[in-house]
């Protein structure tokens, strides 16, 4: 799974680090917080092109520098092959480096790795379902097959809510596929950005349950304006964007169940009043709570305005 996550310098983001917990993790905010740009530095990690342009305008370079775990056999092979240096016990560690002049550099586990070595190594970690396209996996080969027979060629709004509520199935079968695959490992994480678009009411209390279940044996990272999708979550990280001197900082904090309701209560607002939101939002975390089958590890996130020397994650 992805563990940890650091971005600096990324479009808005200056300095932003996230330890990801295990099961459901939601990011939730306001409207150009950066809770996109997080997954486009995830798609980075995965091998997509840089583009000196997302950059952010007063650096020079970007990094995005990620760390999995655990393990998995397959991944010790695939790094032997490549010739990359064994995981230790911090696991699989990637940094990506672009820069607004001068060549940008990939490196994993401090290894320096041209883009396709890159490519082949997250082939299997990661599922990545952004807006308006279907459902893809950095090894399309591989693992096309399957997710084309579950969401078709393209997925339109229209279909999100049907897909979305047969996830658990799709991930059923996905064990069932890598069971009768030789060699063929499915992904420790499903990364979702902002696919529930059209999604409410009966639908929404459908869609948080069946990602609640699909996370009982993955990891799942969910970008959502849904509040019944957030509350079902076992780690609730709020983005928040604000200028300070001119510019624009991004934070990212890990919510405390009172910080939680006020969340979903700004998200619930809209047209309702301050104490009807309020209500619903505490119901809403009650229903998840009696829901939720097994209590799990919270993530933690934290903002950086100095630049330093990234921590070992």
């Amino acid at each position: 799974m992805l563990a940890y996550l650091r971005v600096r310098n990324l479009a808005i983001l200056r300095d932003v680090e996230i330890t990801f917990g295990g099961g459901l993790n939601v990011l939730t905010g306001e409207t150009g917080a950066g809770k996109s740009i997080l997954v486009v530095a995830v798609s980075l990690l995965l091998g997509d092109r840089a583009d000196a342009s997302r950059v952010r305008r007063d650096a020079e370079a970007a990094t995005i520098e990620g760390q999995f775990l655990p393990v998995s056999p397959g991944l010790v092979r695939v790094l032997a092959r490549v010739g990359i240096a064994p995981c230790d016990e911090e696991g699989l560690v990637v940094r990506r480096e672009l820069r607004r002049h001068g060549p940008n550099r990939i490196f994993i586990n401090g290894t320096l790795a041209p883009l396709a070595v890159l490519r082949r190594v997250m082939a299997r970690q990661v599922a990545l379902h952004g807006q308006n396209s279907h459902l893809t996996l950095a090894s399309r080969e591989e693992q096309g097959r399957f997710f084309d027979g579950f969401l078709g060629d393209r997925l339109d709004l229209e279909e999100i809510a049907r897909a979305w509520a047969e996830l658990r199935a799709a991930a059923e079968e996905w064990e069932m596929h890598e069971h009768t695959s030789v060699g063929v490992e499915g992904p420790a994480t499903f990364i979702f950005d902002e696919v529930d678009a059209g999604i409410g009411g009966e639908q929404a209390a459908i869609l948080a349950r069946r990602l609640r279940r699909v996370a009982e044996a993955h990891q799942v990272i969910c970008v959502t304006h849904l509040p019944q999708v957030a509350a079902a979550a076992a780690c609730h990280l709020r983005i928040v964007k604000a200028v300070r001197g001119g510019q624009v900082r991004t934070s990212v904090a890990v919510l405390g169940e009172e910080e939680r309701v006020d969340e979903l209560a700004r998200m619930l607002g809209e047209g309702a009043t301050p104490g009807t939101a309020q209500r619903h939002a505490l119901a809403l975390v009650e229903a998840a709570r009696q829901d939720r089958p097994r209590k799990r590890r919270r993530g933690s996130a934290v903002r950086r305005e100095q630049m330093a020397p990234p921590p070992a994650p």
